[in-house]
């Protein structure tokens, strides 16, 4: 039996409220089920433009560390 690759997400968000948050980073990694090594140039990172900057938590922007200059 092959085991497959395992694929990591990172999401972070603009609060900790699942009602209202809105993504702002999304990341992966694939990692080899056997090893747990990182497969070369899996890597993959994005910031992602909040729809409404009003609804940004100070709390949740100062955790993550992303500027709402990025």
């Amino acid at each position: 039996m092959q085991a497959n690759p395992i694929l990591f997400f990172d999401l972070e968000t603009s609060s900790a409220s699942t009602a209202d948050c809105q993504i702002l980073e999304i990341a992966c990694i694939v990692v080899d089920f056997t090893s747990l090594d990182t497969i070369p140039g899996s890597e993959f990172t994005s910031l992602v433009r909040p729809e409404d900057e009003s609804r940004l938590e100070p709390g949740a922007m100062a955790k993550h560390k992303i500027p709402l200059e990025d």
